[in-house]
C-alpha cells in the first residue's frame, strides 16, 4: 500500500503460459553486403498470446556458412517481435539459419526452432552504359548491362 498518496491505485493481471512455438517473423532475406539484416522473432505460447521480450534468451543459433556470416540478438523496441537477430556479411554468399529454444517443463525438455535461408548481394553497379545514363529514341531499344544486386533463388 502507499503511503504518500493514497489515492493511486491499479490492477493488473499477469498470466504465466508454456511458451509453444518460435518463429521468424516475415521480413527481408536478402540483404546488401556490409550491412545488417534485421529478422524479427517471437514466441507464442498456447493461447496464442506473444511475448514482450525474448533477446536474453539462451538460444542455439546454427549458421551453416559461420565464414562469411556472423549473427547476434538485440532487442526489438523499434520492430515487432520480441527480439531480432541482426545478422551480417561482408561476402556475397547465402547460408540456412537456424535457432532453437529449449526448456523444462514437468521434467520433459520442450525445444521450439525455426529455419530460413539468407543471401548477402553486392552493389549493383552499372557495365554498359557506364554512366548508368542512357537517351533512347521512341522505337529503338538498347541493351542496359548490370553487376551485382540480388540472385535469383
Amino acid at each position: 500500500a502507499m503511503t504518500r498518496a493514497t489515492h493511486n491505485k491499479a490492477q493488473g493481471v499477469i498470466k504465466v503460459e508454456p511458451a509453444e512455438k518460435l518463429v521468424f517473423l516475415d521480413s527481408e532475406r536478402e540483404f546488401l553486403i556490409g550491412t545488417d539484416l534485421v529478422l524479427p522473432l517471437d514466441i507464442y505460447s498456447r493461447s496464442g498470446a506473444t511475448v514482450a521480450r525474448c533477446e536474453m534468451l539462451p538460444y542455439d543459433t546454427v549458421l551453416v556458412d559461420r565464414a562469411n556470416f556472423q549473427a547476434k540478438y538485440a532487442d526489438s523496441a523499434a520492430n515487432s517481435g520480441c527480439a531480432n537477430l541482426v545478422v551480417s556479411s561482408a561476402k556475397v554468399a547465402h547460408t540456412r539459419l537456424s535457432t532453437s529454444f529449449s526448456f523444462n517443463e514437468e521434467g520433459r525438455i520442450i525445444k521450439m526452432s525455426d529455419a530460413t535461408v539468407i543471401a548477402a548481394y553486392s552493389p549493383l553497379k552499372p557495365v554498359f552504359p557506364a554512366s548508368a545514363e542512357t537517351l533512347v529514341a521512341e522505337g529503338s531499344s538498347v541493351q542496359i548491362v548490370w553487376t551485382g544486386g540480388p540472385q535469383p533463388w
